[in-house]
């Protein structure tokens, strides 16, 4: 299915790019009309191509990222005044014009570098810092910008033999910079850089694995070099070429509550009535271990600590996973369970103790590295990208070692069709049942390629065919080479999964071991229960 369903996707997508392509072909040849329509507005018609332009260049940021972006008038500044101080100095106006495209590339580079790990209004805070920066330099740098006066364009040459004073040239040129614009954005829209800037709308710590490549960067660079030709343009229209015109880490980075858990309503319904006796209600067992695989060790945790202020969440936690292995991490709610993943996938960093991943010490490092390391991990709730398709959102993953798209796309296919999801591909996020938003959730941890894969109550909320389904995809990722930790409140799920269960009690390690014996300790028994003494 997966092989003959990818050429049908992706023939839909270029569809749908073709018809967006034809709409805007369309829009262009009825404003084409314009000037014999409207000949007395002429003017008009010119500032609504490039400020039609303009905004084309800001939805970029503003709508696809989702960020707030107020600077853009920086930018419009800088061309022009690069510009138009060039062609007053005799340079080619041909030669200027590349010049003022690349000052604002520059600008960008440089600008997106500094604030592309903000968000929110942290980066329309930067945004407005970096235009009112450019208006106090233009403002009192007299001798070269002219100050509060500014300065005029010189009278400009025939272009290709056109007359740039007449209006109706002014408005066709424009107009098929406006074209340009447009493709441009269609052709974004549809790279990798597009599913970023998509991507971008995620909530912080669930962005660090995917945006780390630079996508909202790009977009930065790409954006006002489209403008400028415009901002050129708008500057003769008016008469003037120019007046007066690590804060934060990588996302995941804040530390978290302790007890930043799922709900307790999702999470007691799973808690067990009665004490756990041996082979009662664990379901069918995992396959033995390879002894092979039991030989390697693929995550060793040793003397994890970490702090939250007068809060011990992790105090002290020893643990070895073998390669190929199911280690199931349990506890009562609170116990640091999720702790845990987060300082094992980067998230936080640990107060003390050390991770090794394969043998490599990774203590410490972003989500973003241990990702390029074979680190994945699933959240409790579970946040597939709306605007994205089912297919789309795994690619977005996959585009962590995949660069180009028919290669992420095909990535994506073969972790969909493992999960038995080839089927509702083309389907939006945002219409999936809370089952397939699950099931979802573990195809874009795949679509990383991981060798370590940490799944945190992947069948919370699910019913019970949907959670057998569940473990049977669990089971074919274990038969793929994949390491699991699995964190789950249904005791049932961990111990028919587990090669071995390691339990957490305030932070604490009490148990360790095979799920039948963990199940008659009387410590753990205890922790979920109470004790006779309480």
């Amino acid at each position: 299915m997966s092989e003959a369903a990818t050429p049908v996707l992706r023939s839909q997508r270029v569809q749908r790019r073709a018809r967006a392509a034809l709409g805007i072909c369309a829009a262009i040849a009825v404003l084409a009309f314009y000037p014999f329509i409207l000949p007395r507005a002429l003017n008009f018609g010119v500032s609504l191509v490039l400020f039609a332009a303009l905004a084309t260049a800001w939805d970029l940021i503003g709508g696809w990222a989702g960020q707030l972006s107020l600077g853009h008038a920086a930018f419009v500044g800088l061309g022009a005044y690069t510009f138009t101080l060039l062609q007053r100095a005799q340079v080619p106006m041909w030669l200027a014009l590349l010049a003022a495209v690349a000052a604002c590339v520059l600008l960008a580079a440089v600008w997106g570098f500094i604030t592309f790990r903000l968000r929110g209004a942290y980066f329309a805070l930067a945004s407005i810092a970096v235009a009112e920066v450019l208006r106090i330099v233009s403002n009192n740098w007299s001798s070269l910008t002219g100050g509060p006066e500014g300065v005029s364009l010189q009278d400009l040459p025939p272009l290709f033999g056109l007359d740039l004073y007449d209006r109706r040239v002014e408005f066709y040129l424009g107009l098929a910079l406006l074209f340009v614009a447009l493709m441009s954005a269609l052709y974004v829209a549809g790279s990798r850089a597009g599913f970023y800037l998509v991507a971008r709308r995620l909530p912080l710590r669930h962005l660090s694995l995917l945006l780390r490549a630079a996508g909202r960067l790009l977009a930065r660079s790409v954006d006002p070099a489209r403008a400028h030709v415009h901002r050129r343009r708008h500057g003769h229209h008016h008469g003037a070429g120019a007046r007066r015109a690590r804060a934060a880490r990588l996302p995941g980075r804040v530390p978290q509550p302790a007890a930043a858990e799922e709900p307790a309503h999702l999470r007691d319904r799973h808690r067990p009535r009665r004490p756990l006796r041996a082979g009662r209600a664990l379901g069918p067992r995992a396959p033995p271990l390879p002894q092979a695989l039991a030989m390697a060790v693929a995550l060793s945790v040793r003397q994890l600590r970490r702090d939250f202020g007068g809060v011990r969440a992790v105090d002290g936690v020893d643990f070895d996973v073998g390669q190929g292995e199911i280690v199931g991490l349990i506890g009562p709610n609170g116990a640091g369970k999720t702790t845990l993943f987060n300082l094992v996938s980067g998230y936080l960093r640990p107060t003390r103790g050390t991770i090794s991943l394969f043998g490599e010490d990774v203590t410490g490092l972003s989500p973003f590295r241990l990702a390029r390391r074979g680190v994945s991990r699933t959240f409790q709730v579970v946040r597939p990208f709306p605007r994205l398709t089912v297919l789309e959102n795994v690619m977005v993953g996959a585009f962590l070692r995949e660069r180009a798209l028919r290669s992420a796309e095909g990535e994506a296919m073969r972790v969909l069709a493992l999960l038995g999801m080839e089927r509702r591909a083309h389907e939006p996020a945002s219409a999936l049942t809370q089952a397939a938003r699950k099931r979802l959730e573990i195809a874009k941890a795949l679509s990383l390629r991981p060798r370590l894969l940490l799944l945190d109550e992947v069948v919370s909320g699910l019913n019970e065919s949907e959670v057998a389904a569940t473990i049977e995809i669990i089971r074919r990722v274990r038969e793929g080479g994949v390491t699991i930790v699995i964190v789950e409140h249904i005791l049932k799920v961990i111990m028919g999964l587990s090669d071995r269960v390691v339990v957490l009690d305030h932070g604490k390690k009490i148990a360790e071991g095979l799920p039948v014996t963990v199940a008659q300790d009387p410590q753990v028994v205890a922790a979920y229960l109470g004790s006779d003494d309480a």
